[in-house]
């Protein structure tokens, strides 16, 4: 029997390809839309984070600012969070992987977030600023040198030279001007991509209405029912986006657009929980009730049963879809489910969460909702199916009596015997009813 011997593999044979940073950029967000999704959520978590140190009072002092200018082909993201100081500035930035955030409330924790614009534009700026420090610290990233660099097969560099390469770094001294603690975001010269999205402010704001942690509207009735409820569970974080000066705020109205000649109406708010055998509460949610009249309008951005996580939309409205058992009810619903459970992660691209055992019995759980839904809608329809049969019958004996009196005038104009009259009457009414 031959002798086996094993040693640790030495540091020194492990090599970080250049390749996997294009992997962790282009490779990772397919939907151009995503930076937007990316940056705001690194936003909202800075300004959590200045919450707890007191750098700011609450959320509603916090405010991410989203500026478009179509002409240079820019669009900077600043919020004016925590922001990141001198020491751990460039660390961070050029860490990957390797976030600080994992094992606290904050929403990204993989630390490849940040790396989401380097595919879709020639310059990624970096700049913060921390209410101790009076230095305004800069990391650029030339992109179309990164992309070079990154193609070239003769460029045989790790992943570390490839970034020195195509990075570099700048301090300035703040002014009197300069934001006392903040974090900003420039993607200069944007790639033209699909109709210009990543310059399409209507857009980017209603995709941000949907998957980021904003406000509801002032005027939706069911609001402080929503957060009452998803409070008692978790702390239901918003925060003020603007787009220029427009704020984003969640889709939800009072009424909606059914279909292009049809409004519907919110009639009813549901709280739902969801709960595993044990009794353990894996998350909590709502449905709100309308007229079920089928699938809803695409452009009205509510149809589905969604998932949050922090606030934030997990994959879109169609990720619980199997789980219905006629999968065409998901578009008659409108709900939401705030995973509560830190069993359940999203993965890196958070367009569904990391499969596992615990995620797979989640889906279970879930589906006893969906289901329960699926009965509503049947019975819906059925109600409305028979009321159409009724207005139908209601019709048809209007009709008949039209008829039947039209006839009987007639027949008077020949006949004037009384007792035959009534005769012929109940012949025609007799005969009539048969149909």
């Amino acid at each position: 029997m031959e002798e086996k011997s094993s040693s640790a593999v030495s540091v020194d044979q492990i090599t970080v390809g250049k390749d996997l940073l294009e992997l962790l950029s282009s490779g990772m967000y397919l939907d151009p839309l995503t930076i937007f999704r990316e940056y705001v959520q690194n936003s909202c978590d800075s300004i959590e984070e200045a919450v707890k140190k007191g750098a700011l009072n609450s959320n509603d002092e916090g405010r991410v600012s989203i500026s478009i200018n179509p002409i240079d082909r820019t669009v900077t993201i600043k919020d004016n969070g925590i922001g990141i100081g001198s020491i751990s500035f460039l660390k961070t930035l050029l860490s990957f992987g390797n976030s600080g955030k994992k094992e606290t409330d904050a929403r990204g924790f993989r630390g490849i977030g940040r790396l989401a614009g380097l595919a879709y534009c020639q310059e990624l700026v970096f700049h913060s600023k921390t209410k101790e420090e009076d230095t305004v610290n800069v990391l650029t990233w030339d992109c179309r040198k990164l992309k070079s660099l990154l193609v070239d097969p003769k460029i045989k560099s790790g992943l570390a030279d490839i970034v020195s390469q195509a990075t570099k770094s700048e301090k300035f001294k703040a002014t009197s001007e300069t934001d006392k603690h903040f974090f900003k975001v420039e993607m200069k010269k944007i790639l033209r991509i699909k109709n210009d999205v990543l310059l399409n402010a209507s857009l980017i704001e209603q995709y941000l209405s949907q998957v980021a942690p904003v406000h509801f509207s002032d005027d939706f009735k069911f609001k402080e029912q929503i957060r009452s409820h998803l409070n008692k569970y978790c702390n239901l974080q918003e925060h003020n986006i603007f787009i220029g000066e427009n704020k984003v705020l969640r889709r939800f109205r009072n009424h909606f657009e059914f279909s292009t000649k049809v409004t519907d109406y919110f009639t009813e708010f549901e709280e739902i929980k969801v709960v595993d055998n044990d009794e353990n509460l894996l998350a909590v949610g709502f449905l709100l009730h309308h007229s079920y009249y089928g699938a809803i309008n695409r452009t009205a951005d509510i149809a589905g049963l969604r998932a949050r996580s922090g606030n934030i939309q997990i994959g879109t409205n169609v990720l619980f879809l199997d789980l219905y058992p006629e999968q065409r009810f998901n578009a008659w619903t409108i709900g939401e489910i705030h995973v509560l459970s830190d069993k359940l992660v999203p993965n890196g691209r958070r367009d569904d969460f990391e499969k596992s055992n615990q995620y797979y019995n989640f889906l279970n759980y879930v589906s006893l909702i969906t289901k329960r839904v699926s009965d509503i809608c049947r019975q819906k329809s059925l109600q409305r199916n028979q009321e159409k049969v009724f207005d139908f019958s209601k019709i048809k004996s209007q009709r008949k009596d039209e008829s039947a009196k039209n006839i009987i005038k007639e027949v008077k104009k020949s006949i004037k015997d009384e007792k035959k009259l009534t005769l012929i009457k109940t012949v025609i009414y007799d005969e009539l009813s048969k149909y």
